[in-house]
Order: structure tokens, then sequence, then C-alpha cells
């Protein structure tokens, strides 16, 4: 039966109900799970949002808004055709009906909401380091901005493809342009990188 042969170069058995850790440490189930539980152990804090916090949710709403209001314009001269897949070079390479501009849109207002929903409870978020009593106010502050700046850089790349996917099936444009997608990457990771070296000052 697997987990129960004989150790093979002095490695040990794996056994039922227990995991494998660096350095031949094992871990039972229930270990695992007194682990993942930590999170419900956090302090849980009312923390009113930012300045900066303010301005960028406007800007994410904005951003919603007129992914809409574009869509609604537009709707009416679009033809039967419209882009629904861009190459990595920003080039249309795949065509849908024209009510496929609804997709994009729809998306866009579901994942505003449910990220502005979940940025209500930083302490249920994922942290790369412990959290603390003392460092939990800190944390939840800076884990907050950036989910918020993540949900508004979001929202805005959904609200240029809209644009230019339009603009395509108009024969106004070529498509997204060449530099769309390391640009997106470099601001998406640019972002991550800023929060990560910020919270780890704070740990």
């Amino acid at each position: 039966m697997q987990g129960w042969g004989p150790a093979v170069g002095g490695a040990l058995p794996v056994l039922p109900g227990c995991q494998a850790l660096p350095g031949s440490k094992w871990e039972t189930r229930k270990e695992v799970h007194i682990k993942m539980m930590t999170r419900e152990k956090r302090p849980v804090l009312k923390l009113p949002l930012t300045r900066t916090e303010i301005g960028f949710e406007v800007i994410a709403a904005l951003g919603v808004l007129g992914i809409i209001f574009m869509t609604v314009l537009f709707w009416p001269v679009l033809p039967e055709l419209v882009p629904r897949h861009f190459g990595f070079m920003g080039k249309a390479d795949a065509w849908a009906d024209r009510n496929f501009v609804i997709f994009l849109p729809a998306i866009a207002l579901l994942l505003y909401a449910a990220m502005t929903a979940l940025g209500r409870y930083p302490h249920l978020f994922n942290y790369p380091w412990a959290i603390t009593p003392e460092n939990a106010r800190v944390q939840y502050r800076l884990a907050r901005t950036f989910f918020i700046v993540v949900k508004t850089e979001v929202v805005w790349s959904f609200a240029y493809v809209q644009w230019k996917s339009i603009q395509v099936a108009l024969g106004r444009a070529e498509g997204l342009g060449a530099a769309w997608t390391p640009v997106f990457l470099i601001v998406v990771f640019g972002t991550l990188g800023l929060y990560l070296y910020r919270a780890s000052r704070f740990k």
C-alpha cells in the first residue's frame, strides 16, 4: 500500500494523515488545520478609508461607468462582428457576434463589486508574514490600499480593451498596440513589488 512501504535511502515512510515538510519533519492534518485557522485569531479592526483609497475608489468607479457608457454609446453603430481576442502583440485574432461587447462591462461590474466587498475584510487576506496586534493596523491598511489600487488598474485595463475593441470593430484601429501587454504587466507587478517592499518594513 502507498505510504506503508519500506523506507528507501533512509527516508521516513509517508503515513496517512501526515504531510512531509522540508528537513524530514512531519505535520499531522490536525496541525495543518490549526495553522490554517490562525487567520480567525487576527485582530478585526474597523479602519476608515484614507484619502488615497477614496481617490482610487472614485477612479475605479468612473472606469466602470466609462465602460458601460461607451458600450451604450457605440452600440447602434457596431458592425455584426467585433473582436473577442487579441494576440500577444495586440492584434485581433478572433471575432464574435457584436453581443460580445456586453461581456466585458458585465465582468468589470461584477469584479468591481466583488473586490469592493472583499476589501472590507483585510483580516481575511493572505499575508506573507504573521499578523499580530502590533502590526495589524498598518498591515491591513497597506494590503487594503494595494487591493484597491489593483482593482482600479484592472478596471481601467478593461476600459482600454473595450475602447480599442470598439475602435477595431469600426475600422478605426488595428489592435491594442504592441506595448499593451508589457505595460500592463509592468504596472501590475510594479504595484505588487511596491506593496511587498512597504509591508515588509512593518512585519
